[in-house]
């Protein structure tokens, strides 16, 4: 098996480099003496050129030549030298130029190397033509006949010369650097080969047995130190895989039993850091115990109760017990604490039953007993009352006891129907309430059901809107089930919008879903209530008694899951309300 030869490229790698800094310092050197020697000659050559331009052109200052004949002069002798030259007053006026039209050219006086040329008798200066943005040497120097200095002669070569001569070195140095790194890569690399081999052994062996495989041995590489190495870790590789198997045996055990108890368990030390949390507390405390593993306890829950029992355990060395509520989680815990001192340390062992199912049970019998009481007596003292009525001779008037005995089947009929809505209630929650599933088309479905509340929008001077998609996919439902659904939404859509006041039915396809809205423009739903108005009993205005008992959202809620879907609400105090119905589409789009 090959593994990585870090050592030797480490090796390599400083052969290599001091190979190549080696290289470079020589270079930069090399480089820099040739580019200074190169310039010197050429700025030496431009001075003798400059000074045979002056010797040139002194005859036409001597005759005073035209102009035409002296630009004619400057121009040959720029070719034959291949060398811009130009010719300048003293003043700094230019009188010649090989290149550029006299009359165009500012006064020269002001560059260096005129001055230092009138001055010192030689003036060199590098700068880049403002016209063509290309760097030059310009050498320029005094033009003298007769002890009187007539002009001064210049001659400049663009410096790209310098860099011109210098790129066969820079060829050179890189064919022998290349050929040096790749010297110095072989010869590195056999040398940190027989160096390292043994080394290499020893952390694959030690990578094997860290991956898990405890039955690796690692073979000697040589007759020196390294077979003795080889061998201690040879027993030392025993002796951990006897102690690993001990320990994952030990480990699986406890694991098992942790991992299957139903209560929480959590072990803190005594630095405050968790080091133990099993499945059972994961799902009590809502943590992952990945994430929670290594961090503290106080940063984890915040809940001060649970805190204060780990914090009395841990000072007074006693187990605790208490019974701790944690509002934000809704969960009711039977919690307690034991020390786990062992020398010296300080570890808590945190152990949590958690009680929340038993409350809730309680709490729901408790409110269901409440709720169903406090329906039910109202129609039961409107009976009793009648019937008293009745009793004290209420029967000899015909036409009052007429009107007791409806009055009385209407409170009859009233409690009829919470009892039949509460066992229907029951079968569906226990799922003993068949469905006749099958593909339901919901554009005639959702336009009969606006057609058949148009009369009471009408009577109610409320405007029913009908908005379908075009292609809308069936559903898979039960046509009953949903047309109780729905009714129950229009008629709370009809009951709580005012007169003037608009419902609309619409449904649309979003994300492989199919969305049923019913929206209302009426008094809408306060914050508070919304995430309790699907709860069964619950009204978000207790005072309306004959206006339903409370179940039909739960028992649309509970139609709509069975179904495979979602009911959810939205809405805000005086804005209205807007139920929407989310059920699984079909994958069959409905023809129109």
């Amino acid at each position: 098996m090959r593994v990585p030869r870090t050592l030797q490229w480490r090796m390599t790698l400083v052969y290599t480099t001091l190979l190549l800094l080696t290289l470079g310092v020589a270079s930069f050197y090399l480089v820099t003496y040739i580019r200074s020697t190169n310039q010197a000659s050429l700025e030496t050559r431009l001075e003798h050129e400059a000074r045979l331009v002056a010797e040139a052109t002194a005859p036409y200052f001597a005759e005073q030549a035209d102009p035409g004949a002296l630009h004619a002069a400057v121009a040959r002798i720029s070719t034959t030298i291949g060398a811009r030259v130009t010719l300048i007053a003293p003043g700094g006026t230019v009188l010649a130029d090989s290149a550029q039209v006299p009359d165009e050219m500012a006064n020269q006086a002001v560059q260096p190397e005129v001055e230092r040329a009138l001055n010192a008798g030689v003036g060199v200066n590098t700068r880049r033509s403002s016209a063509t943005n290309e760097e030059f040497i310009h050498v320029a120097v005094p033009l003298i006949a007769r002890d009187t200095v007539l002009g001064v002669a210049r001659v400049a070569a663009p410096a790209a010369q310098v860099q011109e001569s210098i790129i066969p070195v820079f060829i050179g140095i890189g064919m022998v650097g290349l050929a040096g790194v790749a010297l110095a890569v072989l010869v590195g690399y056999g040398v940190a080969a027989r160096t390292s081999r043994s080394i290499v052994a020893l952390t694959e062996g030690a990578r094997q047995l860290a991956a898990g495989e405890l039955d690796y041995r690692v073979q000697a590489q040589g007759n020196d130190e390294t077979q003795e190495l080889a061998q201690a870790f040879n027993r030392m590789a025993v002796s951990l895989r006897d102690l690993v198997r001990d320990h994952s045996l030990e480990q699986g055990k406890l694991a098992a039993v942790l991992n299957t108890m139903a209560d929480g368990v959590v072990v803190i030390d005594g630095n405050g850091t968790i080091v133990l949390v099993n499945h059972a507390a994961e799902q009590i405390l809502d943590i992952a115990g990945g994430d929670v593993l290594d961090r503290r306890f106080t940063e984890i829950i915040r809940d001060h109760n649970l805190l204060q029992l780990v914090a009395r355990c841990t000072e007074r060395q006693e187990v605790q017990h208490g019974e701790v509520e944690i509002p934000q989680w809704r969960r009711y815990l039977s919690v307690i604490t034991t020390p786990l001192a062992e020398h010296g340390d300080a570890s808590i062992l945190l152990t949590m039953h958690d009680l929340t199912r038993i409350r809730q049970v309680e709490t729901t019998r408790k409110e269901f007993v409440s709720n169903v009481s406090h329906e039910l007596r109202g129609p039961l003292a409107a009976v009793k009352t009648l019937a008293e009525s009745l009793s004290s001779g209420a029967l000899k008037d015909k036409k009052r006891a007429k009107d007791f005995l409806r009055r009385i089947n209407s409170e009859v009929d009233r409690m009829a129907a919470m009892v039949n809505e509460l066992m229907e209630l029951s079968r569906i929650e226990s799922e003993q309430s068949s469905l006749q599933l099958q593909p339901l088309d919901l554009h005639p479905f959702l336009t009969e059901m606006h057609e058949e509340n148009e009369p009471l929008a009408e009577k109610q001077e409320i405007t029913l809107e009908l908005a379908l998609a075009e292609h809308l996919p069936c559903v898979r439902g039960d046509e009953n089930k949903m047309r109780q659904v729905f009714g129950n939404l229009l008629n709370n859509a009809f009951r709580f919008t005012p007169k003037d006041g608009r419902i609309s039915l619409s449904a649309q396809r979003e994300n492989g879903m199919v969305c049923v809205r019913v929206a209302d423009t009426g008094v809408g739903i306060p914050r508070k209530h919304l995430p309790h108005i699907f709860e069964r009993f619950y009204k978000v205005d207790r005072s309306r008694h004959s206006e339903g008992f409370g179940l039909g959202l739960a028992i649309a809620k509970h139609i709509v899951q069975a179904h495979g879907g979602e009911l959810h609400a939205e809405s805000a105090e005086g804005q209205g309300a807007t139920f929407t119905v989310v059920l699984p589409a079909e994958g069959e789009t409905a023809a129109n």
